[in-house]
């Protein structure tokens, strides 16, 4: 079943394989978005896929981890693969780091619990639907953690070739590789935090990143910043 679409509104579509959680879900939204379709897995959304035409694709995938058939990793990998420019947000009862994590690497833009309160998730679609990312349950230790494994595999096949990089850029890479959040970056560097994402969206655009954790990724990558460095 489809809304009618609303010029303006973000389409969604729902993957869940509980009924009552798509059917509160589209209560939820109904009249902010525009619900392109619902899925009981990522099986028959591979099919509802084939039924849209390219205008008809949804912006926003709401994404569950366990169901039947295809679960939500291997939908997250499907979804990066057809159509990465898709920004899938996880909702979930799966609260740990390990499935965050996968998720973060396979594409998502954003995590949820299904305990989180209606207003962080409209929060959360608009942020997404803005090129940013929302992982509040995963702390940037967790993400580091990770940037060293990758670092000590070499598996950090990312990003493109490095581009010329001036001395605010790096310095503004540095302290995306810390704990710091966006706010603590502007205060340390005397900036508005409309500048530092300023920032942020002209270096994911340079080196093709989506996320701040590819950026970093990619920094330590191309030896622009050391894995040694950071904390």
């Amino acid at each position: 079943m489809r809304n009618i679409d609303v010029p303006g509104k973000i389409n969604i579509g729902i993957v869940d394989d509980h009924k009552l959680i798509r059917q509160a879900l589209r209560k939820i939204f109904d009249g902010r978005y525009n619900i392109i379709f619902e899925a009981e897995n990522g099986k028959v959304m591979i099919e509802q896929f084939r039924q849209l035409t390219p205008i008809g694709l949804p912006q926003t995938v709401i994404l569950d981890i366990n169901m039947p058939e295809m679960n939500g990793y291997e939908t997250m990998t499907w979804l990066n693969n057809n159509y990465p420019d898709i920004n899938v947000l996880v909702l979930t009862m799966n609260v740990n780091e390990d499935s965050m994590l996968e998720m973060l690497k396979s594409g998502a833009k954003g995590y949820l619990s299904k305990d989180a309160e209606i207003e962080e998730i409209f929060s959360s679609i608009s942020k997404i639907n803005m090129g940013l990312s929302h992982f509040p349950l995963l702390s940037m230790n967790s993400m580091i953690h990770e940037i060293r494994k990758a670092h000590t595999s070499n598996d950090m096949t990312i990003g493109k070739e490095p581009e010329k990089i001036t001395q605010r850029e790096l310095e503004i890479i540095k302290l995306m590789a810390t704990d710091l959040t966006y706010q603590q970056i502007a205060d340390k560097l005397f900036l508005t935090t409309r500048t530092i994402d300023n920032y942020r969206m002209k270096l994911f655009e340079k080196f093709n990143v989506k996320t701040r954790v590819t950026l970093v990724l990619f920094a330590i990558k191309n030896g622009l910043i050391s894995v040694d460095n950071i904390i």
